[in-house]
């Protein structure tokens, strides 16, 4: 499978948001009545004082060159559907709880954000997902669940590594940003030119907890 290089920005995912628990109140409610992404506050951490991340403007100046490199390919080459499956490996950080209790979220939970994101990025129809926004498209991106591990061993849980923090020596959640950045990411990662990596767990900002 050739590579494929997103800059897909993708906040650490907290335990409560795949739980029935209510995230904190100063999140912004949608013209719908749900609560809307918290992407947009991590991205602006991330680009805050010691911290460095691509600037939204080099981002979009790098999606003009892959459009525009796209445009000068051959009509038949461009008219040639093409899916990307990205193999996607959520990494749960647990207090040591059994599987499906606590912040040892289950599978199902799991995989009910993967199906959404498949429902947002391939536009499916019959979903949340579908829209009729002149703008919305089928990007023809899609995840999987990764099945096996950097060594080429089968996973239990397809797309799941289940991490006892205690096993690591890490202080116990709710972490803080800089704690995931440091600790946390760098000890856990998988290589990310073959997986998207997500990461489960609790997490709190300057005394707010999420």
């Amino acid at each position: 499978m050739k590579k494929v290089y997103l800059c897909i920005l993708l906040a650490i995912i907290a335990g409560k948001a795949f739980s029935q628990n209510r995230p904190v109140a100063r999140w912004q409610k949608t013209p719908h009545g749900s609560y809307r992404c918290f992407t947009d506050e991590i991205d602006a951490w991330r680009k805050g004082p010691g911290n460095s991340i691509n600037t939204r403007a080099s981002f979009e100046n790098w999606m003009k060159s892959q459009v525009h490199q796209l445009s000068n390919q051959p009509q038949a080459n461009r008219m040639t559907p093409l899916i990307w499956n990205i193999p996607v490996i959520f990494h749960i950080i647990h207090n040591g709880e059994a599987a499906g209790t606590g912040t040892n979220i289950a599978a199902a939970q799991v995989n009910a954000q993967l199906q959404q994101l498949n429902n947002d990025f391939r536009k499916i129809m019959g979903t949340s997902g579908y829209n009729n926004h002149p703008f919305g498209a089928d990007v023809q991106i899609q995840f999987c669940a990764a099945t096996v591990d950097v060594n080429n061993n089968a996973l239990a849980e397809a797309g799941i590594e289940r991490i006892n923090r205690n096993a690591k020596g890490w202080t116990a959640p709710p972490f803080l940003d800089t704690y995931i950045e440091s600790s946390v990411k760098p000890n856990s990662y998988w290589d990310p030119t073959k997986y998207l990596n997500i990461w489960v767990c609790k997490l709190t900002r300057a005394g707010e907890r999420f």
